[in-house]
């Protein structure tokens, strides 16, 4: 199974929020400083003197802005909501009996200590299920079941050897 995620939102209410959280600083950031530079200036925010062109040109370039800031904060939130996925996936595949899970990240993802926590943990549980396997196939023997054992075949041996005595005398009378 290949590692690598082909989709750029995999947790999307994660992400989205992240995205719409960075973007909205942003627009706020540029419209404060758009602000107080007109203040600083003397002029109120509609008296500028910018022309309908360059109102329009700050709308263009807050959007680009906005929507770049959209794209890397998607891209940058795939290196934990990724990771976050695959442990979801690679945990629930566990869960659904396959015991061979191992979660692997990508090189560059977050919760690379995490992951191997989790490895570990699972390495831990199939150690204790193969243990509970060969424990349920081993018999145990306790020093109380030996003594019972032993005596047992004294009683058994015994016995034989009156059946055979029985036998013997039968046989001669």
């Amino acid at each position: 199974m290949s590692n690598k995620r082909s989709k750029l939102i995999v947790n999307r209410k994660l992400q989205l929020s992240d995205a719409v959280a960075a973007a909205s600083l942003v627009i706020l950031c540029i419209n404060f400083v758009l602000i107080a530079g007109t203040l600083l200036n003397g002029a109120s925010y509609i008296q500028i003197g910018l022309s309908a062109i360059g109102y329009v040109s700050i709308g263009v370039l807050e959007g680009a802005l906005l929507f770049g800031i959209v794209y890397w904060s998607l891209k940058r939130s795939h290196r934990y909501a990724g990771p976050l996925y695959a442990i979801a996936r690679d945990l629930q595949r566990f869960a659904d009996g396959d015991l061979s899970v191992q979660v692997k990240l990508r090189p560059d993802d977050e919760f690379q200590d995490e992951a191997r926590m989790i490895n570990a943990a699972l390495e831990a549980i199939r150690s204790r299920i193969e243990n509970s396997k060969d424990q349920a196939t081993t018999p145990r023997v306790s020093a109380e079941d030996e003594e019972r054992r032993r005596i047992a075949n004294a009683i058994k041996v015994e016995v034989e050897r009156l059946k055979a005595e029985l036998n013997k005398d039968s046989s001669d009378g």
